[in-house]
């Protein structure tokens, strides 16, 4: 990039959009979703860019992905600053006809994560003559297309905050990386995620080293609840959520089907924005297979002996069910507990 010949225009944001189960901070405080562990972001400010960092659901649909874009880039001026703790998190506004769950918290999203906030005037904000980049990885893409279409005013006639408005003007250019435009079979592999789902909410959304913002359906920790009784608790609610996966969930629309419906004519794009596409090929076919729980436990018990190695009297057992829960008034305000004793129960 440094030799190429010309004038680069930094005045114009990059936005970051990570892929279907990606993340928004560092994995485990350590690993970027771009660079690993470098940090793309903070090498593109060092540099003079200003870099937006949007903190979206890994394994929610493009259109709530989208709605979470939506919401962080036009509360731009409210950021986070890298490595700040806990997120900031905003309403969100997920429009109408979803049907979620009795009870459940109302939806929210993180505010976004900027770099090199200082390069932005003090009144910017996302519109015709203060454009972005948009650089996505896989899902990413999708979930961006799917906002441009939203942003057409004609799109999704249950989300109103879009109607009659044609914001695409706002796009400047899109960038995407190994994006799936066709769809993959990958999505029909797993049919199940509860333990998975209650194994990453259990924990208070800021203590959470993996966030789902899944919370709205009612995928989330109530009071005290013991780990084996938020499973049984969103059992229910975990299997509609998958069912109803013309609304609900990535897994549909990173399908070839759902590649399919956003690849429709009434989502073709007439405005002038720049694509850019850099995509890649599997030289292995996928196995026809499909994964049921009894698969997935039948690979977690290979882990049993080595867990019975590490703990020969079972106290890992004893303590996610025994003892966790009597010292957890006391953990609790330290933020250990929940996610401690999330990882015990997983494990056995």
């Amino acid at each position: 990039r440094l030799n190429l010949p010309g004038h680069f225009d930094k005045g114009c944001p990059i936005v970051l959009v990570p892929g279907f189960s990606g993340w928004g901070r560092p994995l485990l405080g350590t690993l970027n979703y771009f660079g690993g562990f470098s940090d793309l972001a903070s090498a593109l400010s060092t540099d003079g860019y200003t870099v937006v960092l949007v903190r979206i659901g890994p394994i929610s649909s493009n259109r709530e992905r989208a709605c979470e874009i939506y919401e962080q880039l036009t509360r731009i001026r409210g950021f986070d600053l890298p490595g700040s703790t806990p997120p900031t998190m905003i309403n969100l506004d997920l429009g109408t006809g979803l049907l979620l769950p009795r009870g459940a918290p109302a939806p929210q999203t993180p505010l976004a994560v900027v770099y090199g906030a200082d390069h932005l005037p003090q009144s910017w904000t996302w519109s015709d003559t203060n454009r972005v980049n948009f650089i996505c990885h896989s899902q990413g893409d999708t979930t961006v297309r799917y906002l441009i279409w939203l942003l057409s005013g004609g799109g999704e006639p249950n989300l109103p905050q879009f109607r009659g408005v044609d914001r695409r003007p706002w796009v400047k250019a899109v960038v995407t990386l190994g994006t799936p435009h066709k769809g993959t079979p990958v999505t029909e592999v797993i049919e199940s995620w509860t333990k998975f789902i209650t194994s990453c909410s259990f924990a208070s959304r800021e203590d959470r080293f993996y966030d789902l913002h899944l919370d709205h359906w009612g995928f989330a920790r109530r009071n005290l609840e013991s780990y084996h009784h938020m499973r049984a608790r969103i059992a229910t609610d975990v299997q509609a959520w998958w069912d109803n996966n013309t609304t609900s969930n990535g897994f549909r629309d990173n399908s070839i089907e759902g590649a399919g419906y956003l690849n429709g004519e009434e989502r073709g794009f007439t405005h002038p924005i720049y694509f850019f596409t850099m995509s890649f090929c599997a030289t292995q076919p996928l196995p026809d297979l499909s994964l049921t729980d009894e698969d997935v436990n039948d690979f977690l018990s290979l882990f049993r002996p080595v867990l019975k190695i590490l703990d020969p009297l079972g106290f890992g057992a004893w303590a996610a069910r025994k003892l966790v829960p009597k010292i957890e008034p006391f953990t609790r305000c330290i933020g250990l507990t929940p996610p401690f004793q999330a990882v015990l129960e997983f494990c056995i």
